[in-house]
């Protein structure tokens, strides 16, 4: 039920804040990494003033719009510059607002000395550097973004938009297409696999999602369904 409702924030999130403008579903690429915070001002996860932050792999693309050689080549994502603003509970939920931020991605050639690095305790001497020092193919704005957590296990979801502006392949994306791109997944609490001092798993997508039948709500009524 709580991984249901995980989906059916995202669906409503994204109702509340699109233009309104209806593509058909495109994916664009999957990602998967950790998320930590910088700065960070105050003790645990999830406070106001606090940053986010999010690296790691992307894993899959749509060959149609990025050209990615996974052959000789690995390709990262950096997500940054999100500061929380605002929270709200409906326990065991809290439903954290960020403002905008920046998500890149980057093509770098394997065995060049640089392989991405985690490393421990972020920002650290290898991360997020070797997530980012090769060459920006694509990168754009994250606005209206939205992190869940379930406090009784630290699991959660994320939503955002995105709209493309920088990078070498910002022109395989027609003009048109640039904006109206979601970044949505789930975060699973820190255990096997994940590094010293970051904080969740990410599994994520980009991609616009298709045109769904919806009837207008609130905040209000998003969060009552946390409730029950």
């Amino acid at each position: 039920m709580r991984m249901r409702n995980y989906f059916v924030l995202m669906a409503l999130a994204a109702a509340l804040t699109l233009s309104g403008q209806a593509r058909a579903d495109q994916f664009l690429a999957d990602l998967r990494g950790f998320d930590y915070e910088d700065p960070n001002s105050t003790a645990g996860f999830g406070n106001v003033g606090d940053g986010y932050n999010s690296l790691g792999d992307v894993v899959q693309v749509n060959p149609t719009l990025l050209t990615a050689d996974f052959v000789n080549n690995q390709y990262t994502y950096q997500f940054k510059d999100l500061t929380a603003i605002a929270s709200e509970s409906a326990p065991p939920f809290l439903f954290l607002f960020y403002t905008p931020g920046r998500f890149r991605i980057f093509e770098d050639a394997i065995g060049g000395g640089t392989n991405r690095d985690y490393g421990i305790n972020p920002p650290n001497a290898t991360a997020p550097s070797t997530f980012t020092d090769g060459t920006l193919i694509l990168g754009g704005v994250v606005t209206n973004f939205i992190l869940t957590l379930d406090l009784t296990n630290n699991n959660g979801s994320f939503n955002g938009d995105i709209t493309f502006d920088e990078g070498t392949q910002q022109g395989s994306i027609p003009a048109a297409s640039l904006n109206g791109w979601t970044f949505a997944g789930l975060t699973s609490g820190s255990g096997t696999g994940t590094p010293e001092g970051y904080a969740h798993q990410v599994d994520g997508q980009v991609r616009v999602e298709g045109p769904t039948p919806a009837t207008r709500t609130s905040w209000g009524k998003v969060k009552d369904l946390f409730r029950r």
